[in-house]
Parts: C-alpha cells; sequence; structure tokens
C-alpha cells in the first residue's frame, strides 16, 4: 500500500510539483502501529491533479480534496494550503492554496500529526514530530483558536491520548478545561466518530477518564460513566451512556442498543439467549451477568424455532384455527424452560392436552 501511494507520489513530483504521504499514516509507522489509512499533501491543485490522474474524482473540490483509486486502496490527496476562515460546521470557507510545506503543516492539529514521507521512503520532520511522538505526548499547533476553530480537535486529543497511550501536554489540557464547552457546537454524527474510536481502543478506560476529567461528559450528552461497565462490543458501552437516545445509530444496531437497555439490569435466562441471540446475549453478559455464555448458549434444548421437533403443517392441524404464533410461542418456553421435551410425540401430546 505504501509502495503504491508512493508511486502517487513520484509520478505528482516527476510533473513538477511537490507531494508527501502526511499524518496517521507516517506517525503510525513509525510507532511500528499498522495502518492502512494514507493521505497524501501536494502543492499540486485539483484541477492539476486531474490532468496527471485523469480517474481521480474531484467532487470535493470546494475543500481542496481529491481522491485517486488504487489498486491497493482509495488515497485522498489534499492541496497545501492556509485555512483563513470556518463556518459553524468546522469547514473552511476561506481558504489559500501554497506550495510550502512548512506552512501547510502548521495548519494542521498536533504536532505529532505533522510528521511527513517523501516518495523515496524517507521521513521529512519539519515541526519535530518525532520528538513529541518519543516523548508520547500530544501539543498543540497554535493555541486556543486552533480549538475555536474546531472543536473536534477536543475529542481528537482524548482520542489519540486513549488509542496512542500519549499524554496531554499542560497548555494544551489547560486550554481544553477552558474551552470543554465548544464541543456543543459538534454535530452528534462527528461527536459518535470520535467517541467510537474510543470506546473500540483497549485503553478505553483512560479515554472515559479524561471525558470526566475535562467534564465533557455534561457537552457530550453522556450519562452514568461513572457506573460504566467496559464492554468488548462499543454497543454495550452506548447502551449505557446514551440514555436520551441523541446520537445516530443505524436500524441494527439500534434494536440492539434499546434490548441491551432495556434487559440491563435482567439476568440472562435461556429464553433469552434463544430470542435474541448469542450475539447480543454476548453484550449483556459483560454488563451484568458474567457466566459462561458459550456453554448456556450450547446446552440449549432448541436453537431457532426450526429446531422443534414439529413442523407448522403438523401443528395447524391440531390446533385448528388457533393462532400459530401463540401456540408455537408457548411450544419454545416451555421447551426453553425444561417442562416440555422436544420430540414430536411429547409436543403433540402437550398440543392435544392444553388446546382442544
Amino acid at each position: 500500500m505504501e509502495k503504491e501511494a508512493r508511486a502517487i507520489l513520484a509520478k505528482i513530483e516527476n510533473n513538477g510539483f511537490k507531494a508527501y504521504i502526511v499524518g496517521g499514516y507516517p506517525r503510525d509507522k513509525y510507532l511500528k502501529i499498522v495502518s492502512n489509512d494514507i493521505d497524501i499533501t501536494t502543492s499540486a491543485l485539483p484541477q492539476q491533479i486531474k490532468q496527471i490522474f485523469p480517474s481521480a474524482c474531484l467532487n470535493t473540490i470546494n475543500y481542496s480534496s481529491v481522491k485517486i483509486q488504487g489498486k491497493e486502496s482509495i488515497y485522498e490527496l489534499t492541496t497545501m494550503r492556509k485555512e483563513q476562515k470556518y463556518n459553524q460546521k468546522r469547514q473552511p470557507i476561506k481558504i489559500k492554496y501554497i506550495s510550502n510545506l512548512k506552512k501547510d503543516l502548521k495548519r494542521r492539529d498536533f504536532y505529532l500529526n505533522t510528521l511527513c514521507i517523501n516518495q523515496n521512503g524517507e521521513y521529512i520532520d519539519i515541526l519535530k514530530a518525532r520528538k513529541d511522538i518519543d516523548r508520547k505526548v500530544i501539543r498543540l499547533i497554535g493555541g486556543a483558536k486552533k480549538l475555536e476553530e474546531d472543536p473536534l480537535r477536543i475529542l481528537r486529543a482524548i482520542r489519540f491520548a486513549t488509542t496512542l497511550s500519549f499524554k496531554i501536554d499542560k497548555k494544551l489540557s489547560k486550554l481544553i478545561k477552558k474551552k470543554a464547552s465548544l464541543v456543543n457546537k459538534l454535530s452528534y454524527n462527528r461527536k459518535k466518530e470520535e467517541l467510537e474510536k474510543i470506546f473500540l481502543s483497549k485503553n478505553v478506560q483512560k479515554g472515559l477518564q479524561l471525558i470526566k476529567e475535562y467534564q465533557l461528559d455534561r457537552y457530550l450528552d453522556l450519562y452514568n460513566l461513572d457506573a460504566l461497565v467496559i464492554t468488548t462490543n462499543p454497543l454495550g458501552i452506548w447502551a449505557q451512556v446514551d440514555i436520551t437516545n441523541v446520537y445516530p445509530f443505524n436500524k441494527k444496531e439500534q434494536k440492539i442498543k434499546k434490548i441491551i437497555s432495556q434487559y440491563i439490569d435482567t439476568p440472562i435466562d435461556d429464553i433469552f439467549l434463544y430470542r435474541y441471540g448469542l450475539d447480543i446475549a454476548s453484550i449483556l453478559n459483560e454488563i451484568n451477568s458474567h457466566i459462561d455464555i458459550f456453554t448456556k448458549y450450547n446446552n440449549l434444548p432448541i436453537k431457532k424455532r426450526r429446531d422443534l421437533a414439529i413442523n407448522v403443517e403438523d401443528i395447524k392441524m391440531l390446533v385448528n384455527d388457533l393462532s400459530l404464533n401463540i401456540v408455537i410461542s408457548d411450544l419454545e418456553k416451555q421447551i426453553l424452560n425444561k417442562t416440555l421435551k422436544n420430540n414430536t410425540q411429547d409436543i403433540k401430546n402437550y398440543i392435544i392436552s392444553k388446546y382442544h
């Protein structure tokens, strides 16, 4: 992947422009962390990139961003620039294209994200990013204005402190405390993206501690952080902290989150396992039961409706006009509670006895 990206750099350079891999990838490579997200900064304008790469997509041209589809990945190329004015949606509405790498790097958020890689695979470290990376510290480039321009940088600082196990330096820490309320300006989509990365981290506890330390929970509409039980699936965390349901989730995620919230204080029994399945039960188990959920699931007498030792047609013949769903649900409950054996004759006898 890096080889392909560096080939893009070389082609741009051969056309008389500058180009570098920048941001998270060089930082992660230096830390020996596997990364599949490569961004490129270049002195070429979007239209010039299009001339070099005819298949390039210029759908985000207003923000000087172009995408190139490679064989191994999609690469985002951004023209070097100075951002001079932001709108309320944290997007630059006034920019100035430049060809100076140092000035372009200075518009970025933290020093650790300014490390670059050139077409030869060499590190370019104009702002001494490696010094901060070696010290495991997160420092803001610039002052309070950087957070005012883009409050997402507050959450990004906490995310990097969490995922990289870095510390936030004193100056930035003071600014976050002072500017914490700016997080209110962010959309719930953007807040969710950063929080999701924190919740997915093995170091999530640190992220939560920082959120509480900076009193960001009230601006993020997060609740119950002191009583929160960490789960390996972020939906288990969301079910506990997003009690007002202000964050966006797809239909499947909403369903899972609702089930977990509903049963959060209820121990897992066989009927729950059967009804909602192993995946959802596993999330809930981390919160309230802490049992051998896999053994419990494997020992279920039935796991799906099709496991019933009687088919629908036979049930219809036995119950006539009664609702099939009512009868089948009753059979499932009796079998799961082990008051009825899952064999055809016993089930038929039970139906005849109860419904005739």
